[in-house]
């Protein structure tokens, strides 16, 4: 019950919070949220609703068209007048940009976000579902996101985490002693469950990796086995 209570805290917190970012954007991003409503859980459309956002911002500083306007005044007509060129310069915008363009009351420079592949192409797909929405809905003349390509995903090479850092991962889930004031009165809440889902992992990993090894020897052992009833039946 009490999990219960903090996971509908948690969305109704999201749900919120999406609203209100959506208040300062186009009138067709709320439509696209809503539209997504019943198939997507409240993170989601936060997550959505978040790059609709870094996109408008974007417009609004590099695209003439779209700095005489805010963000929530723009029409379909506004969204209708982007081309492949200004997505495909956004898609390189997003590998560095400015959180904000003047500097913070105590003179600190503005942040500087940056992302890789998987960030460009989360929020690639973010505009290409929400274009796509419009061209269906018949609001704008083409999908345009549709045009631009996604990046290439490269893929990584697994890190393991040593013995030093599984020790303090189990310390945080078990004691909270890193976590906030806010974070830890979640945190008895969900202590318990959370040491267990880790614990539960970890010896998971370790049990899948033996049987893979344990699988693989009597894999060969068989192999040899009938390689050699093999060639003694030849002989």
């Amino acid at each position: 019950m009490a999990n219960e209570n903090y996971q509908e805290h948690l969305a109704a917190e999201r749900t919120e919070r999406t609203r209100k970012m959506l208040q300062s954007l186009p009138a067709s991003c709320t439509d696209f949220i809503t539209s997504i409503a019943l198939t997507t859980s409240p993170l989601t459309r936060m997550a959505y609703t978040i790059d609709l956002g870094t996109f408008c911002e974007f417009a609004t500083r590099e695209i003439p068209y779209y700095a005489a306007k805010k963000p929530s005044e723009w029409t379909d007509a506004d969204i209708d007048h982007f081309t492949g060129r200004d997505l495909r310069t956004y898609a390189d915008y997003l590998t560095l940009y400015f959180k904000s363009e003047t500097l913070a009351e105590d003179g600190t420079p503005p942040k500087a976000m940056r992302n890789h592949e998987c960030g460009v192409m989360r929020k690639l797909s973010s505009l290409r579902s929400y274009f796509d929405f419009l061209f269906k809905s018949e609001r704008i003349s083409s999908n345009i996101a549709a045009l631009v390509s996604l990046p290439k995903l490269h893929e990584k090479p697994i890190l393991y985490l040593i013995n030093e850092e599984v020790d303090r991962l189990l310390s945080v889930a078990s004691d909270g002693a890193a976590l906030t004031e806010r974070q830890q009165k979640f945190h008895k809440l969900t202590k318990t469950r959370d040491v267990a889902i880790l614990m539960l992992f970890l010896i998971f990993v370790v049990k899948e990796v033996a049987l893979a090894l344990i699988g693989l020897i009597l894999l060969k052992s068989c192999f040899w086995e009938r390689e050699c009833a093999s060639a003694s039946a030849s002989a």
